[in-house]
């Protein structure tokens, strides 16, 4: 959900260049946008909607650099400023007020300054696997600064995604086997991308985008009449959690 939320964020604040967003009518339209059926109770996805959009707008981004031993570099980055949610239990009445987010000025700015454009319907596919989602975002946003074939070694991809895994042989194999099989679903809704497995890490070759790059007016703009609205855009600096 974190995930689906993030996207949603960036993709709006892109379209509408305002760090203020607001989440639609209800509740109900907001998470249909995500691709979510509204359901109550202590394990609805409500309630699970809720505790999870509370923990990333609280969230700080960090972002650390070594250059060697003589320097480093860090950054913290805040999502949001201040939100005002309206979580109403009746939600076939429309609230007085509109939910809306307000976004650090740096988290915006990072969002409309490097954008990289997904497809919700692929998104929304891959729902229901965390790493699905991951690397989906992270193939779209690779291909998109691809110059030249390159090949991630499999220890830089276990410690890009979060791994839990021990950073054993065994470990390592496990990571690998999983990544692969999260990869094939990926490849299912993203056809285009080059990539091969190799034994020494993940090869990447030049491929297209999954939706099309453009400026960032035209993003700016949103979908025109012959574009599918399930386009949207995530900036780079997405967590991995």
């Amino acid at each position: 959900m974190p995930r689906l939320v993030l996207i949603w964020i960036s993709s709006r604040a892109v379209q509408t260049r305002s760090p203020v967003l607001e989440l639609g009518r209800s509740l109900s339209d907001f998470m249909r946008e995500l691709g979510l059926k509204p359901t109550g109770g202590k394990n609805g996805t409500i309630t699970r909607l809720r505790d999870q959009m509370e923990r990333l707008l609280k969230a700080r981004l960090s972002v650390e650099v070594k250059e060697g031993d003589d320097r480093d570099t860090a950054a913290q980055i805040s999502v949001a400023l201040r939100w005002d949610l309206f979580w109403g239990k009746d939600e076939t009445q429309d609230p007085l007020l509109p939910s809306t987010i307000q976004l650090s000025a740096d988290f915006f700015n990072e969002i409309i300054q490097h954008p990289v454009p997904l497809n919700m319907a692929a998104l929304s596919a891959l729902r229901g696997s965390p790493m699905r989602l991951d690397i989906y975002s992270w193939l779209t946003w690779r291909m998109s600064k691809l110059h030249r074939t390159t090949v991630v070694p499999w220890p830089s991809l276990m410690l890009q995604f979060g791994s839990n895994l021990a950073a054993t042989r065994q470990g390592r194999q496990q990571f690998r086997r999983d990544f692969e099989r999260h990869l094939r679903e990926v490849l299912v809704v993203y056809p285009s991308a080059r990539v091969e497995s190799l034994d020494t890490g993940l090869k990447l070759m030049r491929s297209p985008t999954h939706v099309p790059m453009r400026g960032i007016r035209t993003l700016a703009a949103g979908p025109t009449p012959s574009e599918p609205r399930s386009i949207r855009a995530l900036g780079r600096s997405a967590p991995s959690d």
